[in-house]
């Protein structure tokens, strides 16, 4: 199973960024996994582009799913990566998105936009809900005001996360959330080498759904 641990979506605006050198190292490093974990239990979020960017790496028609911004000075907006991808998209790899409650913005961005899709599923922490991007201005009378300038609108649910935050699939304690994804991935395997046949059966050991007791209850020798 690969696994990709994302603190912060940098942005991107051309093939020569070195954001864009990063994302396809860190990409092709889990090329030939069967399946896919991305972590964002710590991103508070980042760049657009670098959502566009990434959700174009696992769906053939970025331009159908993504997010159109619709802004209060501007016209409306896909958010589709300025960077073609340099892979052929991975439509079929088994996807996993780890997140929590201090998962926010950009990376609620990705996760949103994959679960919508049905092309990921999500597992954790009900996150943060900041969809609506926006500025602090100041007052004459000295006070400061956090005012949105547009917000994000999914084609599929017609809606966003913004004070909601994205729901999970599988909702888990963020610490469990790596072992829950790992453990789902592994089972969806038709049939699995004997060392990650061990690996599965230790994570389900490790659940705190299993009855280790009962489990470890018996006569043993020396």
């Amino acid at each position: 199973v690969g696994y990709v641990k994302i603190d912060q979506f940098a942005p991107i605006d051309s093939p020569a960024c070195p954001a864009v050198a990063a994302a396809n190292a860190a990409l092709a490093f889990v090329g030939s996994a069967p399946s896919l974990i991305i972590d964002l239990r710590d991103n508070g979020g980042g760049s657009p582009s670098m959502v566009g960017y990434l959700v174009q790496q696992f769906v053939a028609h970025p331009e159908k799913i993504a997010n159109r911004f619709k802004s209060r000075r501007g016209p409306d907006r896909l958010e589709l990566s300025p960077v073609p991808a340099s892979h052929r998209p991975r439509t079929d790899t088994p996807l996993y998105i780890l997140v929590s409650g201090r998962t926010g913005s950009a990376a609620e961005a990705f996760a949103y936009t994959l679960q919508a899709a049905r092309r990921a599923i999500v597992v954790g922490e009900r996150t943060g809900g900041a969809a609506n991007p926006g500025t602090i201005h100041r007052t004459a009378d000295g006070f400061r005001i956090f005012i949105s300038g547009g917000t994000p609108v999914n084609p599929i649910t017609h809606a966003n996360w913004e004070g909601v935050g994205v729901a999970p699939d599988f909702a888990v304690p963020q610490a469990d959330a790596l072992r829950l994804a790992h453990m789902q991935a592994l089972e969806a395997e038709p049939a699995l080498p004997r060392v990650a046949a061990h690996v599965l059966e230790t994570l389900k050991v490790g659940s705190p759904a299993a009855a280790v007791p009962e489990l470890l209850a018996g006569r043993y020798g020396e």
